[in-house]
């Protein structure tokens, strides 16, 4: 039962259970339920019987691809694979490691499911740390298991599946699965000193415990005015997420706002993809996705091993995500931990995001320039901030066409300043190509200036 819950056998039919339908809310509220129920038991399976509960959706995912999809039906074709006749793990090693790029300057019709696509689908944009913008699609069935993986991850945190959440926003993020949860809504970091009281307020206003998440470096900064303006805001967890924290971080968000740190891995394009357990060890979310370590040349690498983060997701039929490069680097463990949970262990490294100092002795995180950018992937193929000076900018910018107009260029910077600082200065440069880092990953942000990345009010290692 359980299993057939997690494969979706019996659930997900696309000619009776239609997207539209999956809007309706107590449809909607009873599967994400049952798949809570399974995900809460499977985490404690034997590793053999996810591992193969993993192959099993990675056949699926793929036939489906091939039969619907033309984008598959081509990657497939060139390797000789036929999911649909036979299928083992060295079928899907010998798939070609996919990327951002790979669904540039190609019609949607060629990397989506056509007829699902017609009948719902959800947008959304991503440039993350590869500084790559691209938009994507999901469907209502992705959306389900991604909230009852949200579930999980709250009853991990507060012992509660259905506990509040108030979600620190500055863009669109993967949310949690609950009626009483809420958005908080802040344009910018430097926003929050602006609204901290009426975060209390909303906190307040929900007369029972909950959960804060959000973007690490929103929460430093929400724990330090909590803390110089003596805001008993008091959640009883606190779950961040898009950046990694830094030595000392997150004791100074716990000492401030007196509730434990949970730390999750998440992209926008992939979900929840791993979180922490009681213990503060990152489990992968291996019933939604398979991740694997891979190096530089695409091969894979030893358990230990410090790699290419590579993520397979099985829900996604309108987009699917196989065998994709997430541009972040990380390695796996197959260690038991004390937790009881058999889901394999990952650690990511290098995604401590860099804060720019600006004039009036304000920082504020690098995550605030990338809506400036997600929102014209149509203009731009790669980009790159490098910060001269506490005044001055360089945009570097790789165009979709020959050039961008000058119009276009006048907006971006008009941006840029609205989310950083007025006065600062701006200046373009149309290139060729962007140099990624030594280990392979490409930066969006870069500052000549700062030899320390953190605020002067956030702890430093």
């Amino acid at each position: 039962m359980l299993k057939a819950i997690l494969l979706k056998r019996g659930l997900r039919s696309d000619r009776f259970l239609t997207r539209p339908f999956l809007k309706l809310p107590f449809l909607r509220s009873f599967i994400v339920a049952l798949d809570a129920y399974a995900l809460l038991q499977s985490q404690y399976w034997p590793s053999e019987d996810i591992r193969a509960l993993q192959l099993e959706r990675i056949r699926d995912i793929l036939i489906h691809a091939k039969k619907k999809i033309p984008f598959w039906r081509d990657k497939l074709a060139v390797v000789k694979i036929r999911p649909e006749v036979s299928f083992d793990w060295d079928d899907f090693l010998r798939i070609p490691i996919t990327h951002k790029t790979d669904f540039k300057d190609k019609p949607v019709a060629y990397f989506t499911d056509r007829d699902l696509f017609a009948q719902d689908h959800i947008t959304n944009t991503t440039s993350g740390s590869t500084a790559e913008p691209m938009v994507f699609f999901q469907d209502r069935y992705y959306e389900t298991r991604s909230l009852a993986i949200s579930r999980r991850i709250l009853r991990t945190v507060s012992r509660s599946t259905l506990l509040p959440v108030i979600q620190v926003r500055a863009r669109n993020r993967r949310g949690f699965d609950n009626n009483e949860s809420l958005w908080f809504f802040a344009y910018n970091h430097n926003h929050l000193k602006y609204r901290i009281d009426t975060l209390y307020q909303l906190a307040k206003s929900l007369g029972k415990p909950f959960v804060l998440y959000g973007f690490s470096s929103y929460l430093i900064e929400i724990a330090r005015l909590c803390s110089e303006r003596q805001v008993p805001l008091r959640p009883v967890a606190v779950i961040a997420t898009g950046e990694g924290l830094q030595p000392g971080q997150k004791e100074y968000i716990e000492s401030r706002l007196g509730a434990e740190v949970y730390n999750c891995y998440t992209t926008t394009e992939l979900g929840w993809l791993a979180q922490d357990c009681e213990r503060h060890n990152l489990h992968i979310n291996s019933e939604f996705a398979y991740v694997e370590i891979v190096d530089k040349g695409g091969a894979p690498l030893e358990n230990g091993k410090q790699g290419r983060v590579i993520v397979t997701t099985f829900d996604n039929k309108i987009m699917p995500f196989i065998r994709y490069d997430t541009g972040d680097l990380g390695t796996i463990s197959m260690e038991l931990c004390v937790c009881g949970r058999t889901l394999l262990q990952l650690k990511i490294f290098g995604r401590q995001v860099d804060m720019i100092m600006l004039p009036d002795n304000r920082t504020v995180p690098s995550l605030d320039i990338l809506g400036v950018f997600e929102k014209r992937h149509q203009l731009i193929r790669q980009y790159q901030l490098i910060q001269k000076s506490l005044d001055e900018f360089l945009v570097k910018i790789i165009p979709e066409g020959d050039t961008i107009e000058n119009d276009q260029l006048v907006v971006i910077a008009n941006h840029l300043c609205r989310n950083l600082h007025s006065g600062i200065k701006v200046e373009f440069e149309i290139v060729k190509e962007i140099p990624s880092t030594t280990s392979g990953k490409k930066i969006y942000f870069k500052s000549l200036i700062n030899s320390s990345n953190l605020s002067e009010d956030v702890p430093k290692p």
